[in-house]
């Protein structure tokens, strides 16, 4: 009888073993499979966000891409590509890259002026365009040895700030669903807003990718 339950006890404990152990690793799979899932969300939102403001100027809003390095390697956009190469160009290592950032701006504008300011009798001018304290041009003309030389100088600056900020969205988007399904769970977004303190430059696009192991 000792003997019996002795074994009774030991098969116990390994049926308790093997359970704890599938339990692990269910657990260890699907947090796996959320964690994935998010990454997954936080890429299309970041996505969506990129698309729906290719046309904002003056501020910017971007969610943060999640890639890992296979993932950059694999990559056919051709912004990525090219963080790529300016990275192998610097001898960063890949174990050592934390995050990419991509800014595209231009500066676009049609000016017409009355030239009133001639110099004697000739079409000698020198003229300054200002839009701006940050944005100025100037252009002249002047007979040199008997050669008219048109010159333009064009004096621009701006600098940018960014905000990098957590958006959170419900999983479950209807209140009264979320009520009756106990899906209270929330997506956590990372955003980037970008400003340039010059109006006249407009910011076209600008990415952030950010590295996971």
């Amino acid at each position: 009888m000792n003997v019996i339950f002795k074994y009774l006890l030991i098969f116990s404990a390994i049926i308790i073993a093997g359970l704890g152990v599938t339990v692990y690793i269910m657990n260890k799979n699907i947090n796996s499979l959320k964690t994935q899932n998010e990454i997954l969300y936080n890429n299309v939102s970041a996505y969506e966000t990129e698309l729906s403001h290719l046309k904002d100027s003056i501020i910017v809003e971007r969610g943060a891409y999640l890639f890992t390095i296979d993932n950059i390697r694999s990559s056919k956009d051709s912004v990525i590509q090219s963080l790529e190469e300016t990275r192998k160009e610097l001898g960063i290592k890949d174990n050592k890259i934390k995050e990419y950032q991509y800014l595209l701006s231009t500066i676009k504008t049609d000016t017409i002026i009355n030239v009133t300011n001639i110099i004697g009798d000739s079409c000698q001018f020198d003229l300054e365009i200002k839009y701006n304290p940050q944005t100025i041009f100037n252009i002249s003309l002047n007979r040199n040895n008997g050669i008219d030389e048109l010159r333009h100088k064009a004096n621009i600056s701006a600098s940018f700030e960014g905000i990098g900020y957590i958006k959170s969205e419900w999983k479950e988007p209807k209140f009264f669903k979320r009520l009756i399904t106990f899906k209270w769970g929330k997506y956590h977004l990372e955003r980037y807003v970008l400003k340039s303190d010059n109006e006249m430059v407009k910011i076209n696009d600008f990415k952030v990718i950010k590295i996971i192991q």
